[in-house]
């Protein structure tokens, strides 16, 4: 069986040249980075050597070490797909730098997948399931979309609940309903939809901030008069960046 890569040394090699793809973290323990690789200089078979010790046989021949070699790249196109995406959700990088390097990402997974014969959704999915690479957000780019995310209405859905979110707790203030353990799960909702809508606004590292401040209060707790005001002011700004930006 073929040994996962290490898809930051891909990264660093070509995929992403851009940006710091490298540093991103996918927070995972995979096994796959405990592997290391050496070639036999007795021979043109190559082994891995894998968890334990125990000596894995990758290829005997020029033709199934290309195979592997294109499997690997897929692999790494995947897992720095994600990355790119999860970047992009956080607005940690530009629009214009997401478009050129998701277009060439995209452009190096459909080729790599005629190289590798994996053409189909379900060829994906397998391939995914047997290295154990948890990349929802890339699968949806690379296999569902097929292009980069234009920063429209990304995902309808999300961008409904996200709209429904901001209201609810814009509402929830008004109403003074402002103890921590009432505004914390409504403002981690609101976060979280709009992260999955992958649309990028002013006002989202503000949300974040509340977050964290809450999150370091008792849930009796409740926020005073100028928290409040505050807390509306950001929500109302970013609610109008937000509604901004689907049109764009």
């Amino acid at each position: 069986m073929l040994a996962p890569p290490d898809y930051k040394t891909v990264v660093s090699s070509g995929y992403g040249s851009s940006i710091s793809l490298s540093n991103v973290s996918d927070g995972s323990n995979q096994s796959y980075r405990s592997y290391t690789q050496t070639t036999s200089s007795s021979s043109s078979t190559s082994t891995t050597t894998g968890i334990g010790g125990k000596k894995i046989k990758l290829y005997s021949n020029k033709k199934e070490r290309e195979s592997y070699d294109n499997l690997a790249n897929l692999f790494s196109i995947i897992k720095t797909t994600e990355s790119l995406e999860k970047l992009f959700s956080c607005n940690a990088i530009t629009p214009a730098d997401y478009k050129r390097e998701c277009s060439l990402l995209i452009s190096h997974f459909k080729r790599t997948q005629k190289l590798t014969g994996l053409v189909k959704p379900e060829n994906i999915q397998q391939f995914m399931m047997e290295y154990q690479i948890d990349a929802k957000m890339a699968f949806h780019r690379l296999v569902e979309e097929g292009i980069p995310h234009t920063g429209g209405s990304g995902d309808t859905k999300a961008v409904a609940e996200t709209v429904q979110h901001f209201i609810t707790l814009m509402d929830s203030l008004k109403l003074e309903m402002v103890a921590v353990d009432q505004i914390f799960p409504l403002l981690q909702d609101l976060i979280d939809s709009s992260n999955r809508s992958l649309v990028s606004f002013a006002g989202h590292d503000r949300l974040q901030n509340w977050l964290s401040q809450l999150n370091t209060m008792k849930a009796s707790e409740e926020l005073n008069g100028d928290q409040i005001r505050q807390m509306s002011h950001d929500l109302e700004v970013a609610y109008n960046n937000f509604h901004k930006n689907l049109h764009q």
